[in-house]
């Protein structure tokens, strides 16, 4: 009896450590299956030190060494691996710094099936005392390092981009991030970027001389700076949050804590985003022993094709911490998307500073991008897509394009508008209704494939346009309603003068965008809009506190069912373009008024044109 009795519990024992080995490749898959990965904890406690062994494989000696190394990076076509390693001799800091950190790699050899020994990165990189490198762009040829750099020269806290031009690195230039110099004060710091950059996660402590740090996250805004980082309270603990890490899909987070309830020192975690405004976020669950050890463990990052891992452990280390790397295996799936890498270049082959917009042919807004030097995008490869460019004195670029021929870049070559020589003067007065005082403003005057001017104004700024266009332009400031309009400068050198008065935000004050435009009888919003529902989304951005309702309204022409459905298919419509740019949806209630309200005559075709309008009221200052 007693026999069978333990031969029964060994059975049981295989079985769950079977089952721990098949739950982990499903709770990869599929976060949500929950029931599955808590049971899985249980088994993985139990069986820890056999799936160390069958899962984790150490680099190899031509990385890890007898100092330490961590954060690895590996480049999209797996051919190399960059790495941190700290204290060599060879580093560039090592006399002032002991510690000091430097950035390494090692280049794959197919021919031998092994990594290479790895050498130190060269000028212009480890210029400062701690160094990394945090995201690498799909197409190779973009770095962000951790330091913010002006004119080559490290000057506080933050990151930096690097470019590859084909031959060599260029100068890392720092990235501005809203206040995160002088919000970071603890001892640490770092950073991780989704692939498309809209995004940033970042750990630190805002605590002087803090050992401890937390998550925030960042978002991208027009201009290419980065918002003011927010605290990700549902992720933060006592503890220690520390090296995140952002899936390529941007749904998982991953990360390591000393929180309670890890295997060892540090534990690595992951948390599945729970909606698009990204302060939102699951349960953070621990990887289990197929990762984490009684040790250190740290610093996840995966491959391209996320069919590998690869983190920091401490665990049987030739020094204080190795890299080690863990195959990730996922069922066959179909392929639902296609990655590509868009650059907007002059007919000489520089980047421009561009605005894309990317529709299906039904007219369904995709995505709308801003970039400096290209910018990668995920595309459903069922259809056929409609790619327009613009950038500014450029002309415009417009084309059907099948993604399924694309590759994995689409470059697109614009031709410079000739420019006027002469210009007109614009004096440009903001008033505030209130106290009828001048007030500060950021200011953008746009005209398509023509001009565009952006300014911060202390309230009387001159400015210099083309003369004879018609200008778009918007004023925003914080605690004040947006203003959206157009007007035209005058044909001869003659100056001009806008006073713009900006109303307060005030609960249950309404506001309307004069450009925002639909398919006749749809809900689609159309290509020409994007622009204006981006200066509602930067006000949004300055004022995190605001909330708003979005009412969407028709004409009185079709059956009152008909209009209710469409003004709210609208209205809805609006939310998710903001939701989709990282608006979280508590901050937006949607309502379709139908044809309430009218404030234009129903009985000519101006008057309802008026009409058929979506307004936004704020609720919450």
């Amino acid at each position: 009896m007693l026999v069978s009795g333990l031969l029964n519990i060994l059975a049981i024992l295989q079985f769950l450590k079977i089952f721990n080995y098949i739950a982990f490749v499903f709770i990869l898959i599929d976060m949500n299956k929950l029931f599955v990965f808590s049971l899985a904890s249980f088994c993985l406690f139990l069986t820890a030190k056999s799936q160390i062994v069958e899962r984790r494989l150490p680099v190899g000696d031509a990385v890890n060494s007898a100092f330490k190394e961590s954060n690895a990076r590996m480049t999209p076509d797996k051919s190399r691996l960059y790495f941190v390693r700290e204290g060599h001799p060879q580093n560039t800091r090592i006399n002032e710094e002991k510690f000091c950190q430097d950035i390494w790699y090692s280049d794959w050899s197919s021919d031998n099936n092994t990594w290479l020994p790895a050498v130190k990165m060269s000028d212009p990189f480890n210029r400062h005392t701690y160094n990394a490198i945090v995201y690498i762009a799909p197409d190779g040829k973009e770095l962000i390092i951790r330091g913010a750099y002006k004119e080559g020269k490290w000057f506080e806290n933050g990151f930096s981009t690097s470019f590859f031009d084909g031959v060599s690195w260029s100068v890392p230039e720092r990235i501005v991030i809203d206040e995160y110099a002088s919000m970071v004060k603890g001892l640490y710091d770092g950073a991780a970027f989704s692939m498309d950059k809209k995004m940033a996660i970042f750990f630190f402590s805002e605590k002087a001389n803090a050992i401890h740090s937390d998550l925030y996250v960042s978002f991208l805004k027009m201009d290419g700076s980065y918002t003011r980082p927010v605290k990700l309270k549902i992720l933060s603990s006592p503890d220690d949050e520390i090296t995140p890490y952002i899936s390529n899909d941007g749904k998982l987070l991953y990360f390591s804590s000393d929180r309670a309830g890890g295997s060892g020192n540090y534990d690595l975690y992951v948390s599945r985003r729970l909606d698009e405004s990204w302060l939102n976020w699951g349960s953070p669950l621990n990887l289990g022993s197929s990762f984490n050890t009684i040790g250190f463990e740290a610093g996840f990052s995966s491959s391209s094709d996320e069919t590998m891992a690869f983190y920091t452990s401490s665990y049987s280390s030739m020094g204080e911490s190795d890299l080690v790397s863990v195959a990730l295996y996922k069922e066959p799936q179909p392929v639902k998307n296609v990655m590509l890498t868009v650059r907007v270049k002059d007919d000489s082959g520089k980047a421009l500073r561009s605005y894309l917009y990317v529709n299906d042919l039904d007219n369904k807004v995709q995505n709308t991008f801003f970039s400096d030097s290209g910018v990668f995008i995920s595309l459903f490869n069922k259809s056929t897509h409609v790619f327009r460019a613009e950038a500014d004195a450029y002309v415009e670029f417009i084309d059907t394009l099948d993604v399924n021929e694309l590759g994995n870049e689409l470059l697109i070559a614009i031709k410079r508008i000739p420019e006027p020589v002469m210009r007109v003067s614009i004096a440009l007065n903001s008033i505030a209704a209130d106290n009828k005082m001048p007030i500060p403003v950021k200011a953008w005057f746009h005209t398509p494939g023509y001009d565009s001017v952006f300014i911060n104004s202390d309230g009387n700024t001159v400015l210099s346009l083309l003369p004879g266009l018609s200008y778009n332009f918007a004023l925003s400031a914080k605690n004040y309603i947006p203003v959206l309009r157009s007007f035209f400068t005058p044909d001869s050198a003659s100056d001009m003068k806008l006073d713009i008065v900006l109303e307060p935000i005030v609960l249950g004050k309404g506001f309307r965008l004069d450009k925002l435009y639909f398919d006749n009888g749809k809900a689609s919003i159309r290509p020409e809009s994007f622009k204006e529902l981006d200066y509602l989304l930067q006000t949004m951005i300055e004022n995190p506190t605001m909330k708003i309702q979005i009412s969407g309204y028709t004409d009185n022409v079709g059956s009152d069912a008909l209009n209710n459905q469409l003004s709210y298919d609208r209205a809805f419509a609006v939310s998710q373009y903001l939701i989709y740019r990282s608006i979280s949806s508590t901050r937006i209630i949607t309502k379709g008024m139908g044809k309430k309200n009218p404030v234009g005559n129903n009985a000519n075709e101006a008057g309802r044109q008026l009409n058929r309008r979506v307004e936004f009221i704020i609720i919450q200052k």
